[in-house]
């Protein structure tokens, strides 16, 4: 080394202290938080006769078909099997070079890489060092004279010189360690104006010569989303973890995994890809957030938004269209009717179409066309009722775990399903009732407790008093009522007891009278808490 440069060091590394107390800590630390955690066709309808004609909306034919046969044919419909559709995602590399990426949005590498070879222009080196010296001096003079336009400016021109000098002598560890440092302290002071394009500039070189800090990585990760560049923020997220699972990979020491630190990357990576719609990126993040989640919360966040994801297999369009017409619902809902009838056609996953089905519905039956809601709720519960969940949400093969599709929506869909087709016939049948036509209105009971739904017990009810002129006839649904009577709520148990027992009164059977008579008595004096 020259005698030149073996002055300037020393006197170089004083006014880079100062500058560094002045504006700020040099290291980026990261600025994220952790998070707080189809249808199958059915049987066509036989014409029917007598008091009641078919087909009636939302009522299976072979219903009509028992009521017509004294109520006491046996109800049976083909099982629908539905196989569930496995389309899982293989492991893809999704951890692109960061290089490129970083290329793509501010363009190339002003530095060289410190293998480069070659004579060392020592004298301009020299001048180089000496240059950025005494801009960082008048830097820090302007500091105190509170001048920040000036602080720039002298800043960008010894970032100049030592980008300079880190050309000239790409091995000298002092100037880059220096450079570095003015790229920390430039980007926290573009971070605070919130200027991303030049944070984005001055970490893309800054990442350079500190690529093992995975909170340089998260800064860029932070930037690119700030920019709406989802996508390629997204990746770095993830590249941000990999560089945290380095530190435990490649420690001399044993180190253990900051697990904490990938799972927060992680979910910013899943939101990144959410904004990008990258339905494999969010498989991705996630399954790497579950992985390294360190409570059942952020196991429970992770598959939560793993099934949010998966709804359409993996479309986030299509799910985030969905969520978007349930929150206008209320407003207006005949659009959303309308929308939802274009949008259903468009789904592929079996799921995805019967919940989008059961809302179309719902929201049908509540605005005018319960017809429609009917047949649709109808068509549901037939395809959907032998149904199981599966019980194992994932695959256990370690890094490489596989989520399982669900073949219902959510684990409650069925009931939910089941309810709203029960609770919409047995509004059917009152209607009829109240328009005098009975059969009608007894058809559409029978059809409710086939659903084997908290409207069993009314709609037995409902129709022994629509039965009660033939009480011999009524009595044929003794057998099918006492099979469920446990299942009844307390109030349901005492009218049926009553109803059943008056009509064998009617018919002088007192000993039977008697027992039903008792067994009131019994379950009325008990305690109903």
């Amino acid at each position: 080394m020259t005698r030149p440069l073996r002055i300037c060091i020393p006197r170089f590394a004083l006014p880079i202290l100062l500058a560094t107390v002045l504006f700020g800590c040099a290291r980026i630390a990261p600025v994220v938080q952790e998070p707080v955690v189809q249808e199958p066709d059915l049987e066509g309808e036989p014409e029917l006769v007598a008091f009641v004609s078919g087909p009636l909306p939302g009522v299976d034919s072979l219903v009509v078909s028992g009521v017509l046969s004294d109520f006491d044919s046996t109800f049976v419909h083909a099982a629908v099997e539905i196989q569930a559709q496995t389309r899982f995602l293989e492991g893809q590399q999704l951890i692109a070079h960061a290089e490129s990426i970083l290329t793509a949005v501010v363009g190339p590498s002003i530095l060289g890489s410190s293998d480069q070879g070659g004579i060392v222009d020592t004298s301009a080196f020299a001048d180089a060092i000496q240059g950025a010296q005494e801009m960082l001096t008048e830097a820090t003079r302007a500091q105190v004279a509170q001048d920040s336009t000036q602080v720039q400016a002298l800043l960008a021109g010894a970032q100049a010189r030592l980008e300079e000098a880190v050309l000239l002598n790409p091995r000298h560890e002092e100037s880059r360690y220096q450079l570095a440092r003015v790229y920390a302290i430039r980007a926290n002071s573009f971070r605070e104006q919130a200027a991303w394009d030049q944070v984005l500039t001055i970490l893309r070189e800054l990442i350079l010569l500190r690529a093992n800090e995975h909170g340089l990585w998260a800064e860029i990760s932070h930037a690119l989303d700030q920019l709406g560049h989802f996508s390629q923020g997204a990746v770095m997220w993830l590249r941000a973890a990999e560089t945290v699972l380095d530190d435990a990979r490649l420690s001399f020491e044993d180190a253990a995994v900051d697990s904490a630190r990938v799972f927060n990357y992680s979910v910013r990576s899943y939101r990144s890809f959410v904004n990008s719609r990258s339905g494999k990126g969010v498989y991705r993040a996630l399954m790497q957030a579950r992985q390294y989640a360190t409570s059942a919360e952020e196991v429970d966040f992770s598959q939560q938004w793993l099934v949010w994801a998966q709804w359409d297999y993996f479309n986030l369009h299509h799910r985030i269209v969905f969520d978007s017409l349930r929150q206008v619902a209320r407003d207006t809902p005949l659009e959303v009717i309308a929308e939802l009838g274009e949008f259903i056609p468009e789904l592929t996953r079996p799921a995805a179409r019967w919940e989008a089905n059961y809302n179309h519905a719902v929201l049908s039956h509540s605005n005018g066309f319960e017809d429609a809601a009917l047949d649709t709720l109808k068509m549901l519960w037939y395809t959907i009722q032998n149904i199981a969940p599966n019980p194992t949400p994932v695959r256990e093969r370690g890094v490489r775990d596989t989520l399982i599709m669900q073949p219902l929506p959510y684990s409650a869909f069925k009931e939910d399903v089941r309810s709203a087709y029960a609770g919409a016939l047995f509004e059917r049948a009152l209607l009829h009732h109240q328009d005098g036509q009975s059969g009608r209105a007894f058809t559409y009971l029978m059809q409710v407790v086939e659903t084997e739904s908290s409207y069993t017990g009314k709609a037995y009810i409902e129709a022994l008093k629509l039965a009660r002129y033939n009480p011999e006839q009524a009595l044929k649904m003794e057998p099918e009522i006492e099979a469920v009577f446990e299942r009844f709520t307390r109030e349901d148990q005492l009218t049926y007891l009553r109803e059943i027992g008056n009509l064998y009164r009617r018919l002088g059977r007192n000993d039977k009278v008697a027992t039903f008579l008792a067994r009131f008595r019994a379950i009325r004096d008990q305690n109903p808490n």
